[in-house]
């Protein structure tokens, strides 16, 4: 995978995290780094960020969990949009916890290692062989996901956009 698309995926996980300050702060200091980013891309990572800048803390919190939280179509652990709750989620999360452990990666904090956020900084430092296979599992989601953030008009959806314009590079 291309240095860039690595960037890009990394970049994206951290500001599709839930906000908090320190996310904020990060953000604020990122400029330099999405201006080496291609135009597409750039733009919109440029749009996010001025949202984030001009958003007070609390409303963007409000919008994330308005938008991830309490939307079930929106769900950031993707394991949910194929099996819910079946209990083929779990032989599911078991599995991406090997490629994860099979790639030296070592999953950390309270989140499903499903989360989008990690799955995404999980890619930018992966074995290309680990990427295909994940794309192929999840990638009709992110699209799906995509398209319904953009018909509410959510500031997500420019992350979404990013994400998509990287992997058609």
């Amino acid at each position: 995978m291309e240095k860039e698309k690595r960037l890009v995926c990394g970049l994206v996980s951290r500001l599709m995290d839930y906000p908090g300050e320190d996310i904020v702060d990060w953000a604020a200091g990122i400029d330099q780094t999405v201006k080496g980013i291609p135009n597409g891309p750039k733009e919109r990572l440029l749009d996010f960020l001025s949202y984030l800048e001009k958003t007070p803390l609390v409303a963007l919190q409000e919008e994330y969990t308005r938008t991830f939280d309490h939307n079930p179509s929106l769900c950031l652990n993707l394991t949910f949009h194929k099996w819910g709750d079946d209990k083929k989620r779990s032989f599911a999360l078991v599995e991406l916890i090997k490629t994860y452990r099979d790639a030296g990666y070592e999953v950390s904090g309270v989140e499903l290692p499903d989360y989008l956020p990690m799955v995404l900084e999980f890619i930018s430092v992966c074995p290309e062989d680990a990427i295909f296979p994940l794309y192929e599992e999840y990638g009709d989601h992110l699209v799906l996901m995509a398209s319904r953030l953009r018909v509410m008009q959510s500031p997500y959806a420019k992350l979404f956009e990013v994400l998509d314009s990287a992997w058609r590079r």
